[in-house]
């Protein structure tokens, strides 16, 4: 995903915060993002959000 841009709909996990969001992800096996969020991110890992 470094360098990628994926545009995705998803619901927040928890309530957000100023600085932080929180989004479940389920595993689409031929998916662009899924696996990448599911399978690579880790608790922690951080990510440009765009608003739009």
């Amino acid at each position: 995903m470094d360098g990628c841009s994926a545009r995705r709909n998803c619901s927040p996990a928890e309530p957000a915060t100023p600085d932080r969001v929180a989004v479940t992800a389920d595993l689409l096996p031929r998916g662009e993002v899924s696996p990448y969020l599911v399978e690579i991110m880790e608790i922690g890992d951080e990510r440009q959000r765009v608003l739009g």
